[in-house]
């Protein structure tokens, strides 16, 4: 099953995850929302948890969350404690990443990391990733930089058990890549390697994309004979 965005957080795991900021438990829909797992013990000056994105997995939940030792990262919980664990250092030691998460394939999230510069913005080096909820389960997917920019609506789309999304192996040589969710199985679509533009507004259609690339119509089914150009 294929699902882009996921949003939806059933609302007492949300606002048990509003707690790990230090505010004071509150009644949600008959039920009690509590403090799962301090992340920086002692006196709150900030919180240390992002609500966007967030993701379910399962019986569980992807966050950003950071701690002193990782930055802000990717962390999984099941509502507990001890299921509350930092997942990947995508940026590893004290520096942070921006998390995006783009959906489901096969029953893992996919998601995109960069490492924030000292304004704590992005920097260019995208990096797309896969994981189940476990720390083994979680792996790259592409090498960082992979991914021309942050990753936005019309730059990726899932269709035929695959992600379609715009990669590059050099700045300036970018095109339509696909994957299956394995590193083997990512990289460029035959003979689109390079298709003098980035793709954009890419939009899924049964097992088929489209896409434009430097105002050309382009359709692929992720195989070399089923990429056409459709209209110049």
């Amino acid at each position: 099953m294929i699902q882009a965005r996921p949003h939806v957080v059933p609302l007492v795991i949300l606002a048990s995850l509003l707690a790990l900021s230090g505010r004071p438990a509150h009644a949600v829909d008959g039920r009690t929302a509590y403090l799962v797992r301090d992340l920086d013990p002692g006196e709150a000056y900030e919180s240390t948890i992002a609500l966007d994105p967030v993701a379910t997995l399962g019986n569980r939940v992807l966050l950003t969350a950071g701690d002193p030792a990782s930055g802000s990262e990717l962390w999984v919980t099941d509502g507990t404690g001890v299921g509350t664990r930092l997942l990947v250092d995508a940026c590893p030691g004290s520096c942070s990443s921006v998390i995006r998460v783009l959906g489901t394939l096969g029953g893992k999230t996919i998601w995109a990391a960069a490492p924030t510069d000292r304004f704590g913005s992005a920097s260019r080096s995208w990096r797309l990733w896969i994981t189940d909820g476990t720390r083994a389960g979680t792996r790259p997917l592409t090498e960082p930089g992979a991914l021309p920019d942050d990753p936005e609506e019309e730059t990726f789309a899932f269709a035929g058990g695959r992600l379609y999304f715009a990669g590059c192996t050099t700045a300036d040589s970018c095109g339509l890549w696909t994957t299956d969710g394995t590193p083997e199985g990512t990289g460029p679509v035959p003979g689109l390697a390079s298709t003098h533009g980035r793709p954009s507004q890419l939009t899924a259609v049964g097992d088929r994309v489209f896409f434009n690339a430097f105002n050309e119509l382009w359709v692929s089914d992720g195989s070399g004979p089923g990429s056409v150009r459709l209209k110049s």
